[in-house]
């Protein structure tokens, strides 16, 4: 799945190339060549997880979800942790001495 010119980038830069002598062989910016250079480390390195973690099919693996379930299960995580951040600051204000007017009146009388 990798294209021509990637395939040659990824092989350029481990042999030692600098990302500045094959961006200017390739007509493309240095910064360009580093962030597809990390793009393909990233996508072999989940190309090897994903190799591992199918030898041991008993156990259960986040790696083989599929993008869907993956995707809804970052959304509950994320809706979990905004509910009990809401929680804990609707608690923080609804603790006695903000319900007990004496505490208002006292702040009052101070001003």
């Amino acid at each position: 799945m990798v294209s021509d010119r990637n395939r040659q980038i990824i092989e350029r830069r481990r042999s030692g190339e600098s990302f500045s002598a094959i961006g200017s062989a390739l007509g493309i910016s240095r910064e360009r060549v580093r962030e597809i250079v990390e793009r393909e480390e990233r996508r072999d390195q989940r190309a090897r997880e994903l190799e591992e973690a199918a030898r041991h099919p008993q156990q259960s693996n986040p790696l083989q979800l599929s993008a869907a379930t993956a995707q809804h299960a970052g959304e509950a995580v994320r809706n979990t942790q905004l509910y009990a951040r809401r929680r804990r600051r609707s608690q923080v204000f609804s603790c006695d001495v903000f319900n007990d007017p004496q505490f208002w009146i006292a702040g009052l009388e101070r001003a």
